[in-house]
């Protein structure tokens, strides 16, 4: 839901959809997507506020330094989607 949640938003802030979106299913899936992450002008980061996320955060900035870590738009909850949730925003969206 994380993902989709993102969109409603994105899309709420009159953002058109010509970005494109690599969703990783799995933080073990980090390695793969680097080379591809740095064919893009920017990257930012929307990963969860975890260990994992953590961990996935730091190995994609080592490589990309340009890369933006934006938790901190749902910092002190896990996701995004629990963000939303927790301020009832999820109502409006779906």
């Amino acid at each position: 839901m994380n993902f989709l949640s993102f969109l409603q938003l994105y899309a709420a802030a009159g953002k058109s959809r010509s970005s494109d979106f690599l969703i990783l299913n799995s933080t073990t899936m980090v390695a793969q997507a680097i080379p591809l992450l740095h064919t893009y002008h920017s990257v930012n980061l929307y990963l969860d506020n975890d260990p994992a996320g953590d961990r996935a955060t730091c190995l994609i900035k080592l490589e990309l330094p340009k890369a933006k870590d934006n938790r901190i738009l749902f910092a002190g909850y896990s996701d995004l989607n629990e963000y939303l949730c927790a301020q009832g925003i999820m109502a409006w969206i779906v």
